[in-house]
């Protein structure tokens, strides 16, 4: 008997003490099971949050700047000095300091929100043109390679997969005037008049 209750003092004082390992029997047994069974998920779910808190995880400066190096060899001079302006420009301002495992999809759609607004530029008021759709694609595409990089390194979910590119939006391009067309198909040979009047106003 001294040895049972001598056990249960070590588990107490251990914090490991779970009534129906020593008490199977008793009626009591489940409830104090069924009362452990939350406090038990919420342990897990206060050591998860304190862990992602405490990250130790490089920076996303710290990856793009690996991750940059390791690429360069392939990339053209032209395609280098790209990739370097949109980081210097773009993405390290915004994720630099941030760990890697810290940078998540809200955060991703934000930022690609921020870029598709119109933004300040040196001596126009209010703010320069919204980035184009493409611009805005090719600095989206860096940043999910980044986070890739990071992904297959780390063991981390990529936030980019699934943030679909942005449309470009269909250009209309009409390079003759309705009276510089007039005047072209009333001056060419009449064998050609009714084959440039479709292709003009077809299309």
């Amino acid at each position: 008997m001294h040895k049972v209750l001598d056990r249960i003092e070590g588990a107490i004082v251990e914090g490991t003490f779970r009534y129906e390992q020593f008490f199977p029997q008793s009626r009591k047994a489940q409830k104090f099971a069924a009362l452990l069974e939350p406090m038990s998920r919420a342990a897990v779910a206060k050591a998860s949050t304190n862990i992602a808190n405490d990250s130790r995880l490089p920076t996303f400066d710290e990856v793009a700047h690996r991750w940059q190096g390791q690429k360069a060899p392939e990339w053209r001079r032209t395609y280098q000095t790209s990739v370097q302006c949109i980081l210097n420009t773009h993405l390290l301002p915004t994720f630099g300091a941030l760990p890697v495992d810290q940078v998540d999809r809200q955060a991703v759609l934000d930022f690609r929100k921020v870029l598709s607004e119109r933004h300040p530029r040196r001596g126009e008021p209010g703010g320069g043109p919204c980035l184009r759709p493409a611009t805005v694609n090719r600095i989206m595409g860096i940043l999910r390679m980044v986070m890739e990089e990071a992904s297959l390194t780390y063991g981390i979910s990529n936030p980019c997969r699934g943030v679909k590119r942005l449309k470009n939006p269909r250009v209309d391009i009409e390079p003759f005037t309705l009276d510089e067309v007039r005047n072209l198909i009333a001056t060419v040979r009449a064998d050609y008049k009714p084959y440039l009047t479709v292709r003009f106003f077809t299309g």
